[in-house]
């Protein structure tokens, strides 16, 4: 016992003599022990003393902290540790004492520099200011794997993971959606604390594979935390996936864009912490503000089990100028994937050219060129006037018609007499289509004749509507002394040159 420090020999002792050990701590009581026949003297050694420990529980709990370590300081001395199986001296950093257990699943870790980063864990940390022999002993047997122990710096991403878990699930707030409410109040999980984690994860070099489902990014704007729409602090996982709004070397995405890339649930973080933006695989989740990149994101909302949810809140909620930012921004993408056309032609991106009510490319998908024409075609069709509306209609692969074809098409309609022109929209087109006829291709010249010939737009002194081929020229005197004023055509009023009439027809010979 020599080899003892007086406290701890005289916790043993008084430990072992309430257990009603027949054990002598002075020279005159061996003495006397001696003398007397039939005593045993029993030799102090660790298996005694565990063996003990293990039939005292209750009374070994109640011994304060000091002489619980005095009495594990002895134990870890032993040559023999497995003595410590089931004994109840294992020091955590929650101020309690765990059994040591070989079998055990419930690991205990040994570090002296992250428990910080676990704030309500306590109990899964080994006791940090332990006397250093304590400590030395007990990470001797963490090391040879004796124990539950294991040292921290040998735990796996997903072990770490799984302790950030239970973190977050013990200290910070409920979910809305996607979104963990943020309690920054806490002083063991604010912002100060969320900062170390992330500069830990990434001195770690931390596979973000097993962070996917954690709620760790904060929306934050320069180095400020921003709140959303229910005035709340939140957090949000990273398997959201993000766009940040400006980026080094990256023009920045302009603000009706964000708001509506925000209605479709993509998370835009207008800034990224240093200690986030640093860690290599970090754009696999947080998009730099590219074209190509909102193209990704706007993939995962095709698959998006809210999908038509979040169409409707867009064609419901998106204002006209917010659509034409992000119509403008989505035109000059060269080729738009797919699943990202997909979303695109279900949102109210376009409006139809004559009622300027908002439709989706799947409700209406024609482009028509009739930009010189006074009239409008007679089928709905898309606005497509300006250039942005335009190159995202083609890059969604929309029919289209061009002005020379569109024109020939609205005389087919006119040549059927169906009404739904006014007669000053009829003479414009066919004054276009006859004025013009010389910048038609050649191939067309003879068909725009032809249906011209059978429109009823030529008007006579009364008032009523024929074709051209059913009057006499005007201008033929001859005829003039043999026929009526009604057989020749109000070219005034029909206001189209008689030469033109002339091509459609009119007569300049009289047959009885």
């Amino acid at each position: 016992m020599c080899l003892w420090t007086f406290k701890v020999r005289k916790s043993v002792l008084d430990f072992l003599l309430l257990n009603k050990e027949n054990i002598v701590d002075s020279e005159e009581k061996i003495l006397f022990a001696i003398e007397r026949k039939g005593i045993e003297i029993v030799t102090i050694t660790g298996k005694l003393v565990a063996a003990a420990a293990l039939m005292n529980i209750p009374y070994l709990n109640s011994l304060p902290e000091s002489g619980k370590m005095n009495i594990l300081q002895f134990l870890l001395a032993c040559e023999d540790q497995s003595i410590l199986q089931g004994v109840p001296l294992l020091p955590l950093h929650n101020e309690c004492f765990a059994e040591f257990d070989r079998t055990s699943n419930d690991i205990v870790y040994v570090s002296q520099n992250v428990i910080e980063l676990f704030p309500g864990l306590e109990e899964k940390f080994m006791k940090q200011d332990l006397q250093k022999k304590i400590y030395d002993n007990l990470l001797n047997i963490c090391k040879i794997g004796l124990f539950q122990l294991q040292e921290f710096s040998k735990s796996t991403d997903k072990e770490i993971a799984g302790l950030l878990r239970t973190t977050l699930q013990k200290n910070i707030g409920t979910t809305i959606g996607e979104r963990l409410v943020w309690k920054t109040t806490n002083k063991r999980t604010n912002e100060t604390w969320l900062k170390k984690v992330w500069k830990f994860l990434k001195d770690r070099k931390f596979d973000l594979g097993f962070l996917r489902d954690l709620f760790m990014v904060p929306i934050i704007s320069d180095d400020t935390l921003l709140l959303d729409d229910t005035k709340e602090t939140i957090l949000c996982k990273l398997s959201n996936q993000f766009i940040i709004k400006s980026s080094k070397d990256f023009k920045e995405l302009p603000d009706g864009v964000c708001r509506c890339l925000s209605l479709l649930d993509i998370v835009i973080l207008p800034a990224l912490w240093g200690e986030i933006s640093e860690l290599p695989a970090i754009d696999q989740y947080v998009f730099k503000p590219t074209g190509y990149n909102v193209c990704r994101l706007l993939e995962a909302v095709s698959v998006n089990s809210c999908r038509d949810e979040l169409i409707k809140a867009f064609n419901q909620e998106c204002t006209a100028a917010d659509r034409d930012d992000f119509v403008s921004f989505m035109s000059v993408i060269e080729s738009i994937p797919c699943r990202a056309a997909e979303i695109l032609s279900s949102l109210y991106l376009f409006t139809e050219r004559l009622t300027s009510r908002f439709v989706s490319r799947n409700e209406l998908a024609l482009i028509v060129h009739t930009e010189d024409l006074s009239v409008q075609y007679f089928v709905e069709n898309i606005d497509a006037r300006n250039k942005p509306h335009y190159n995202l209609a083609v890059a969604l692969q929309m029919d289209e018609i061009d002005f020379n074809s569109a024109v020939v098409n609205i005389l087919k309609y006119l040549e059927n007499d169906i009404g739904c022109y006014s007669e000053i929209d009829q003479r414009n087109v066919l004054q276009h289509a006859l004025t013009h006829l010389k910048g038609f291709p050649n191939k067309l010249h003879g068909c725009i004749l032809e249906v011209c010939k059978h429109i009823r737009f030529v008007y006579d002194h009364e008032g009523r509507r024929k074709c051209a081929i059913e009057y006499f020229d005007p201008e033929d005197e001859g005829l003039k002394l043999i026929l009526v004023e009604e057989d020749f055509p109000d070219v005034k009023k029909t206001n189209i040159d008689l030469k033109y009439l002339r091509k459609l027809g009119l007569k300049f010979e009289y047959y009885r």
